[in-house]
């Protein structure tokens, strides 16, 4: 039971259809940026930190054992590196944690380099 319809009254139609919000008159949607007496105002100060030869020496195994495996894989090793670093400069503790559960190092080496790792932060005030 197909129909026809001119074609001007079908496109009319859809468009009407399109603009159509069942839910207009009973939800309303306050985008946060429109909030104004709620915004938060962050106020970033940079604090400078000095790893110490374990915490440099962990983090610089991480980049190579990264690089490494992007050259191996013969993937873009910069593309790669970004997730590792970002999580050990947030928390090497955390990082190191996360990747023991995992389990992803494969190399035999690494447990006690992170033990190592591990225990200097946990000193760390």
């Amino acid at each position: 039971m197909e129909e026809n319809f001119p074609s001007n009254c079908v496109l009319t139609l859809a468009a009407k259809l399109d603009s159509v919000n069942l839910l207009s008159n009973l939800v309303t949607r306050t985008r946060r940026r429109d909030v104004k007496e709620l915004a938060i105002i962050r106020r970033v100060q940079g604090v400078k930190a000095t790893m110490t030869e374990i915490e440099r020496t962990f983090y610089e195994e991480v980049e190579q054992a990264v690089t490494r495996y992007a050259f191996e894989k013969d993937i873009n090793h910069r593309f790669l590196l970004a997730s590792p670093l970002r999580m050990l400069t947030s928390s090497m503790a955390a990082a190191l944690k996360h990747w023991r559960r995992s389990d992803t190092t494969g190399n035999d080496e690494a447990p006690d380099l992170l033990a190592e790792v591990w225990n200097a932060n946990e000193e760390r005030p």
